[in-house]
């Protein structure tokens, strides 16, 4: 009910009492639009916590899934440079193959990044016979 610029506000609580109030038709706008503020906040809040888990629990599965498709990939190459340990040594020398041995102690020896990033990658080439038939 609107009476002037006053709104009757009516409040029915939990155990079955009603209340009236006359308040000014701005002030009771006011009061929705905080409470409604308020539910859009806790429901902002409830989303980006959900996605922070959603994605860290990605991010922190990612690496792991990684090196092992890297290692899977460096098997039974050659390494491009002299992979040695702390103590200078020899895991693998140029033109040694990856194999499981090596990947442990280059894991052990904390360089396992160095040789999975020296394996051989073969690049692609096309000959000059393909090239002077285009």
């Amino acid at each position: 009910m609107r009476k002037g610029n006053n709104t009757i506000a009516v409040d029915f609580s939990n155990d079955g009492s009603v209340s009236t109030q006359l308040k000014p038709a701005t002030e009771l706008i006011g009061e929705q639009l905080r409470e409604g503020i308020e539910v859009v906040t806790a429901g902002a809040r409830y989303l980006w916590r959900k996605m922070k888990e959603k994605f860290s629990n990605n991010y922190e599965i990612k690496p792991q899934v990684n090196e092992q498709e890297q290692i899977r990939d460096a098997l039974g190459r050659p390494v491009t440079k002299v992979i040695m340990d702390k103590e200078n040594k020899v895991i693998l020398n140029i033109g040694d193959l990856i194999n499981h041995k090596a990947i442990k102690e280059a894991r052990q020896a904390g360089v396992l990044a160095t040789l999975l990033a020296s394996a051989y990658q073969k690049t692609k080439t096309t000959s000059t016979k393909q090239n002077l038939s285009k």
